[in-house]
């Protein structure tokens, strides 16, 4: 696959450890900037909240977001007078075409907390109805961008049930990719329009928004930071070729406490092609009394191995906070720990940072057909550093990050390697040499 590349963006990317100060340093760059004119992407609603009330001088301005309908305004209209903008991931989803042009007069600097999901699978739209707008030629597809683009010559004018799949046409959203897949895609046009781009993140060549940059031949400038912050300064910016964790790992490897015992058997691989404990064993492959055994093994470690509180331990596997008993996590639900759910891509929140016990409970793979995607396009994708950082970022919202120790119940025999490797490397040379090595 063959896509139309721009090549015009350079993108800053501070890739540095957990507890390093990748906030810290954010604010204070903020804050010492006379002139400040920014928006800032977080993960959640509470760093939202911090950000806008330790920069007072920047006077950030948080978009409207009680109604679906006004997401879109209030931002286009906080963009038009220039004001400092913060806001999370999700709203930042809803930028539009229409705005780029405000972002670009007013000279923005975007900060970005966390990598951003920049390729994902689109099934907000069945399959049946897919074929309907092909048929209909409502929808054509760019030969050389693989985007779905919105027939204006013959239905420009159109209003009805695909209201929705005509904006993210106009918006640039939406990639045809293969015989009827589509992926929702965050269009290269949105960052071309800032003044500078900072990327606050670890492990950002394991993220899709490395691929989706590599893939378009993005500039990337790496950064890392030396020196934990301590009484409200900053770390120091430094070539990301200087990095070294040795320090904070030395800290932190005699306190986390890795299980090892019976109860990893249910997650140990038997070869290549097995993957126990994977979205798609989870679904296909695992049997009731397999299911049963994990609900056993959840219980056991908490209560029998631990003896622990209820509300010193968080768990997670595939699934939403929202949906108890739907999907995997419904399948895992059981006594005495499942309240302590949380949603597996949880990232930059102090909600948890008392709990002393996890159980990460899922061998983490990179969408298959986002691998695809991006191998397609000569990219290389990281699957088990995709992994290893989505579980890390996990972890590391318990009382970790208060330097304090934690009990960590991983299963798969993978992830658990994975893990393993991590807290025994001081850089990412000598992860990498591990990984291989145990492969």
């Amino acid at each position: 696959m063959q896509l139309t590349k721009t090549n015009h963006v350079t993108v800053n990317v501070i890739d540095s450890i957990m507890g390093s100060g990748k906030t810290t340093w954010m604010i204070e760059t903020i804050k010492q900037d006379k002139h400040p004119k920014y928006i800032v992407v977080t993960p959640t609603l509470s760093e939202v909240t911090r950000i806008i009330k330790e920069c007072p001088n920047a006077q950030f301005k948080e978009p409207e977001t009680k109604q679906h309908t006004k997401k879109y305004f209030s931002l286009r209209e906080l963009i038009k007078d220039g004001d400092n903008i913060v806001t999370t991931h999700a709203m930042f989803k809803y930028m539009t075409q229409e705005i780029l042009s405000d972002i670009q007069l007013q000279g923005y600097n975007l900060l970005v907390d966390e990598a951003l999901t920049c390729v994902e699978i689109y099934d907000e739209i069945s399959p049946k109805d897919l074929r309907l707008i092909f048929e209909n030629n409502l929808v054509y597809v760019d030969p050389e961008t693989y985007r779905l683009c919105w027939n204006n010559d013959e239905h420009g004018d159109y209003k009805g049930r695909f209201d929705e799949i005509k904006r993210r046409c106009t918006n640039g959203n939406l990639v045809y990719f293969k015989e009827r897949t589509m992926l929702w895609e965050f269009p290269m046009e949105f960052l071309s329009a800032f003044k500078s781009i900072w990327i606050m993140t670890y492990m950002f060549k394991g993220s899709t928004m490395a691929n989706y940059l590599q893939a378009d031949g993005t500039t990337n400038v790496m950064y890392s930071l030396k020196g934990k912050s301590a009484r409200g300064l900053a770390p120091t910016l430094i070539p990301y070729s200087e990095n070294n964790e040795k320090e904070i790992k030395d800290s932190i490897r005699e306190l986390v406490d890795v299980y090892e015992g019976k109860l990893n058997d249910i997650g140990q691989s038997k070869g290549k092609r097995h993957n126990p404990l994977s979205k798609n064993w989870f679904q296909n492959t695992a049997t009731e009394e397999e299911i049963k055994q994990i609900k056993r093994n959840l219980y056991s470690f908490f209560r029998y191995q631990l003896n622990s509180k209820s509300e010193d331990n968080i768990w997670t596997t595939f699934g939403s906070m929202k949906h108890k008993a739907k999907g995997i996590r419904g399948k895992l639900r059981g006594k005495g720990y499942d309240k302590g759910f949380i949603s597996n891509n949880t990232k930059a929140t102090n909600s948890y940072i008392d709990k002393q016990n996890v159980a990460y409970v899922q061998n983490t793979f990179y969408h298959p057909t986002v691998a695809s995607y991006f191998t397609e396009r000569n990219v290389v994708v990281h699957n088990d550093l995709h992994a290893l950082s989505e579980m890390l970022q996990l972890i590391w919202r318990t009382r970790i990050r208060k330097f304090e120790s934690i009990n960590v119940y991983v299963p798969s025999s993978r992830m658990r390697g994975l893990l393993q490797d991590w807290l025994d490397s001081n850089n990412d040379k000598e992860l990498a040499m591990k990984i291989s090595a145990n492969k």
